[in-house]
């Protein structure tokens, strides 16, 4: 099974209910039953390569991933399988490469002396990992970055100076607070103290 618990979803690990197929990169894509021939010249281009991995062995990673869209149909939901060989090129390191394991075997012969066997077994390990991601609409994260550009651009104050001068109950009050009438007699006044500042200045 697959989950993601955040959204509450669960969904079995294939995207179609199982039938005979085989898995082809091009004509059925969705199928988890492999060709380890196919898998091996999918990751390896080189004939020789190919061989020294089916005679030595080879560590292969086939990775599954599901990216989901959980704001759409949820059978469009659709897995992603991808191939890599994990260990080394035989031609580039002689010393340690491809995958071999040891294991002994007791036994007794005719004579019935206890003997024990040595076996180093070559062969190909798969690793398999499954992961991916997954999303869906929500507002409350839609509004946190609106506010988090708006904060960047320096739109923020402008946006609440028009909300308090125009939109909120209390706006005429605030605008008497932040404009200051002026009729023509008070700025005539205001102008020749504005003149008389400078004569006087210039006297001194």
């Amino acid at each position: 099974m697959r989950e993601f618990p955040q959204f509450k979803v669960r969904l079995k690990n294939f995207a179609n209910a199982m039938a005979p197929c085989i898995y082809d990169p091009v004509t059925d894509k969705l199928c988890p039953i492999f060709r380890i021939g196919q898998i091996i010249e999918t990751i390896e281009k080189d004939e020789k390569e190919r061989e020294w991995m089916l005679k030595y062995g080879s560590v292969i990673k086939i990775q599954v991933d599901w990216n989901c869209n959980l704001d759409m149909n949820i059978e469009k939901c659709k897995p992603s399988y991808s191939f890599r060989k994990l260990s080394t090129n035989y031609h580039a390191d002689k010393f340690s490469n491809g995958f071999n394991f040891r294991f002994v075997s007791h036994w007794k012969d005719e004579q019935g002396h206890r003997c024990r066997t040595l076996t180093k077994a070559f062969g190909l390990r798969f690793l398999i990992t499954i992961g991916g991601e997954s999303g869906k609409f929500d507002l409350l994260t839609l509004t946190m970055n609106i506010g988090s550009i708006f904060a960047i651009f320096g739109v923020a104050a402008i946006v609440c100076n028009i909300f308090s001068l125009y939109l909120c109950p209390e706006a005429k009050a605030f605008r008497q607070h932040i404009y200051e009438r002026v009729d023509d007699r008070t700025f005539y006044t205001r102008r020749q103290g504005i003149d008389y500042g400078r004569n006087s200045s210039i006297h001194s």
